[in-house]
């Protein structure tokens, strides 16, 4: 390339050619173009130089921009300063959530089941200069000081250390939850160094009985769903239980606390912005010596069987109220307040016996004979039957095909019963009498698939019954069209025959069955169960979930049929008690042979005070649940003795 020096323009002009100049290095000339000769256009040579006016333009418009520039920061100085620097100021101010107290939970003879107990979280200030304040020597040293002192990992305590070096927050928990004692044993190593800072914290510990634990859950740390639904991080929530379900009366109001810090991470001052609110207290329906005692009734009867898991349910039939709720196997929730670790929750969730799973609500179990009294009290409703209305039972029925009159269908009962009245098929659970009102049999019409959904929906199976604990199952009431969708299959007579007895298809939760059988009790209310007696001072009413679906006549006969399985039916194990019981067993067929064991029923009978319903998981005999049930009727009435 050329370059020709121009001396009165001191520029260099880069040139291809001696003959040409390119457009873009002559568009301020283009105004001259006529003062060319025509001869040196055609030839590409044209260039002009830039006139003294252009460039004095040039000059003005960046002599105007320096001069809006210097204006506008001497105006950002002199009128917006202040309000920038206060601005500054009031971004060292860091505020910090002080969770309230949570309230306690009492059980309804005064014990405390749930309290708040004192600990300490320690904290890193600045965390960021870690890095240049120790070194990476000093840094294991003091994790292996702190790990002995508090048996803990001293690796897993070094690893803290270095993420809380590399953290971006203005400070880094390094210990949760720490003990009193265990604070006094690094007391010397935080004071030696103003990095640590050591907040008092609460934390829940709940009564030793492991039976409170499916009612009472546990808390836990704020996960990011707490957090965005305006719950301040760091703070514990409810988990499980009466703690998840009453968590927002429970927790109290956060307050906040401030700590005013300069450039170099030094405090200037604190104070609080806004003061804690501890929680409400609740109480409990439930007694703590009952309770107690029926979780100590329900394991000697799982040891002597040698079986996995059982239900109790103690509740009031006139209010609905839970006196007591056992599921076993349990857990203790005080392991997740002190911290469980990943391994020890693994354990949890993998254990086949499922110690966390609250079998109580959440358990579906095929019904068994248990069904028999609501189908009963359809019956009857439907004027399908009299109460002397007979069925010879037989042993079994045959029912021909109604696609094949050469098939026949044998529906087989568990003895030969002779003739039966409705109360002698409660009390002695007669299948074929069962049989005959619920599906129909030859001339005798039964209720049909639809009218027993309808009645027992009425009692509240098939459906949640809205019990102040999370987690409750449905159940389920089986029906032509659920069994197209779910198996693809048409319904047929058999099918409902099975529902009549309570096998086939059919589920539901203890829960619902103890609700059953205090409308039975109480002639005809079904109550919403509730475990919460008192917020604060507050007493909860009780609450009907529905009623006047069975008259009080019929209501009467199906109740004397379930004293009659006292006195001399399947239930007269319970007949010498010096009260008088009215019951009904089950005996439901699950998979491999096993079957689940069930009895439930309600005393005094004249005036019933108290529901008792005894699932034993695998305890093949109703006569088990029967036993067990006995023994906590006893109780119960030790402890709350009838005037």
């Amino acid at each position: 390339m050329i370059f020709r020096r121009d001396p009165l323009r001191n520029c260099n002009i880069p040139l291809q050619s001696k003959n040409i100049i390119e457009p873009e290095e002559i568009f301020v000339d283009s105004s001259k173009i006529k003062e060319f000769e025509a001869e040196e256009i055609e030839v590409g040579k044209l260039e002009k130089e830039i006139s003294s006016g252009i460039l004095l333009f040039f000059r003005i418009l960046q002599f105007a921009l320096v001069l809006s520039v210097a204006s506008f920061t001497a105006f950002l100085m002199l009128e917006k300063g202040g309000k920038y620097t206060k601005d500054a100021n009031d971004n060292t101010l860091r505020a910090y959530p002080i969770f309230g107290e949570r309230g306690n939970v009492y059980s309804s003879d005064a014990k405390v089941l749930a309290k708040n107990e004192v600990y300490f979280d320690v904290l890193i200030k600045n965390p960021k200069i870690l890095k240049y304040r120790m070194t990476d020597g000093k840094l294991q040293e003091l994790s292996g000081h702190m790990a002995r002192a508090l048996g803990r990992d001293s690796q897993e305590l070094y690893q803290k250390f270095l993420s809380a070096s590399s953290s971006n927050f203005f400070e880094f928990t390094l210990l949760k939850g720490v003990r009193v004692d265990q604070i006094a044993r690094i007391e010397d190593l935080i004071n030696a160094d103003s990095l640590f800072e050591v907040r008092q914290v609460s934390r829940r510990r709940y009564i030793a009985d492991t039976s409170f634990s499916s009612i009472l859950g546990y808390t836990g740390e704020a996960n990011f769903l707490d957090v965005s639904n305006n719950y301040p991080r760091g703070g514990r929530v409810g988990k499980s239980g009466i703690e998840a379900f009453y968590d927002e009366v429970l927790r109290g109001t956060t307050g906040f606390f401030f700590k005013k810090i300069n450039s170099k991470g030094d405090l200037i001052s604190e104070g609080e912005i806004q003061e804690p609110k501890k929680g409400q207290d609740l109480t409990l329906h439930i007694g703590a010596a009952l309770e107690t005692n029926i979780e100590k009734i329900l394991k000697k009867h799982m040891e002597a069987l040698g079986i996995p898991a059982a239900v109790a349910i103690v509740a009031d039939p006139r209010n609905g109220a839970v006196l007591s709720l056992v599921s076993l196997p349990s857990f203790d929730g005080n392991q997740f307040e002190d911290g469980i670790s990943e391994t020890e929750f693994a354990k949890l969730v993998r254990d086949r016996k499922t110690p966390l799973f609250n079998r109580a609500i959440r358990g579906e179990y095929p019904s068994g004979s248990i069904v028999k009294p609501l189908i009963a009290s359809g019956a009857l409703e439907e004027k399908l039957v009299t109460p002397d209305f007979l069925v010879y039972g037989g042993g079994s029925i045959e029912v021909p095909s109604a696609y094949d009159p050469a098939i026949t269908y044998v529906f087989k009962d568990w003895k030969v019963h002779g003739w039966t009245d409705i109360r002698k098929a409660i009390a002695d659970s007669v299948n074929i009498y069962f049989y005959t009102i619920g599906g129909g049999y030859k001339d005798q019409p039964g209720l049909g698939i639809a009218n027993i959904e309808k009645y027992l929906r009425d009692f509240g199976w098939g459906e949640t019954l809205g019990v102040d604990l999370p987690g409750e199952a449905s159940g389920r009431i089986p029906n032509p069209k659920w069994k197209k969708e779910v198996k693809g299959e048409n319904w047929f007579i058999g099918d409902t025959y099975l529902t009549s007895i309570g096998q086939g298809d059919i589920l539901v939760t203890p829960l619902q069955v103890a609700a059953a059988t205090g409308a039975l009790a109480n002639g005809g209310t079904l109550f919403v169960p509730h475990i919460v007696q008192k917020i604060g001072d507050l007493i909860i009413p009780a609450q009907i979930k529905s009623s006047n679906f069975i008259s009080k006549k019929n209501m009467e006969i199906v109740r004397e049929g379930m004293r009659r399985a006292v006195l001399a039916g399947s239930s007269r194990f319970l007949s010498d008690l010096p009260f008088s019981v009215a019951g009904k067993t089950g005996t439901a067929e699950i998979s491999h042979g096993r079957n689940e064991a069930w009895f439930s029923g309600f005393a005094p009978y004249e005036d019933p005070k108290v529901v008792v319903t005894v699932l034993l998981e695998e305890g093949e005999k109703s006569d088990y649940a029967v036993r067990a049930a006995k023994d906590i009727f006893q109780t119960y009435f030790e402890l709350y003795p009838q005037s």
